[in-house]
């Protein structure tokens, strides 16, 4: 779906350009401009909906935003989902550093 927008909203775009470079700019009537500059807008602003659509994630982040969840337990959410992660690239980082000898770094 992601990719059918983009496609949908960006080929406009595309025939502009390609169409400015054979005519020239002047040749090409302000009104398609503005259009393909709304098609891109369109697309901008299609994104965060269809995901929503497609991911539970973002189902339950958009209800949580709709509903006036509190940032706080969004935030405590987000950081246990990302805690282990975290503290495992890190201390993956911390053992690498240790086996480098001075020379190297």
């Amino acid at each position: 779906m992601v990719i059918g927008a983009f496609v949908l909203c960006y080929v406009p775009a595309v025939v502009y350009v390609l169409l400015t470079v054979k005519l020239g700019p002047s040749g090409v009537p302000d009104a398609i401009r503005s259009a393909v500059i709304v098609m891109l807008g369109v697309n901008s602003a299609l994104n965060p909906i269809i995901y929503m659509l497609r991911l539970n994630e973002f189902k339950r982040a958009f209800r949580n935003l709709f509903r006036g969840a509190s940032v706080e337990s969004s935030r405590t959410a987000t950081t246990l989902i990302g805690e282990t992660s975290l503290d495992a690239a890190t201390c993956g980082v911390r053992h690498d550093l240790r086996r480098l000898s001075v020379s190297q770094l």
